[in-house]
């Protein structure tokens, strides 16, 4: 899985994903347009604690990324996120592209980018 790691995400949690074999690459001081650019044309999955580029993608008028994954975790240490993550890609049949998911503590919700108006895949 390839995905593009916001700048809130911790560092040992990038390392963790990394070293368990996720394709990473960690977008550092990028504007959420320039983030998007990357995402979709690497066919990367956003991953972020920031709901701001969800926001913006899913009510402007801009192109879907492969997936947007928004972490809204209320407690967590520097390694939590990817732990969280990587039980989820490897225990769930959840699908991630093509979807905008939140992580909350104790549930999953998404929606398909299909179901939104006036964006495009």
């Amino acid at each position: 899985m390839k995905l593009l790691i916001n700048e809130d995400i911790p560092k040992a949690s990038i390392v963790t994903l990394q070293n368990t074999g996720y394709n990473i690459r960690q977008a550092k001081g990028l504007k959420d347009k320039e983030l998007l650019a990357i995402a979709i044309s690497q066919k990367r999955i956003i991953v972020t604690f920031d709901g701001g580029i969800g926001d913006k993608i899913l009510n402007g008028n801009l192109s879907f990324p492969s997936g947007i994954i928004k972490l809204s975790i209320s407690t967590f240490n520097e390694i939590s996120p990817a732990q969280l993550l990587i039980k989820l890609f490897e225990t769930t049949k959840i699908q991630f592209e093509n979807h905008f998911t939140v992580i909350c503590d104790k549930y999953v919700k998404q929606r398909c980018f299909s179901s939104f108006q006036g964006n495009h895949v």
